[in-house]
């Protein structure tokens, strides 16, 4: 949001509507979401968390945000460019818990 609001009030508004567009939509999922994975790790006794707190790291603090600098001030995309690095910072996060699911290493590990 920091970097959006370099480029006015229209850049803040429109993402501030863009992200409670995305929360709506979310919101239910994230709910049913969490109560599945209180009784998946119960059944399975906690899980893997290590690779998805590295997948978050990776994605959100190495990708998403030197991403959107560079997108957004270094190229001068702007607002477009803060979109864009979301986009492909939830892409790979996608992609790589796709990739990490399919191995099924996380049904061999406990907490």
């Amino acid at each position: 949001m920091r970097i959006v609001s370099l480029y006015g009030s229209t850049a803040v508004a429109a993402c501030t509507i863009g992200l409670r567009i995305f929360e709506f939509i979310w919101l239910p999922s994230w709910g049913l979401g969490n109560a599945a994975a209180t009784l998946v790790g119960r059944n399975l006794g906690a899980g893997d968390t290590t690779t998805s707190t590295i997948i978050n790291f990776v994605c959100f603090w190495l990708l998403q945000i030197p991403l959107v600098r560079w997108l957004a001030n270094g190229m001068k995309f702007g607002p477009d460019g803060v979109f864009l690095a979301i986009v492909a910072a939830e892409s790979l996060m996608t992609i790589l818990a796709v990739i990490v699911f399919r191995r099924g290493k996380w049904q061999q590990q406990r907490a």
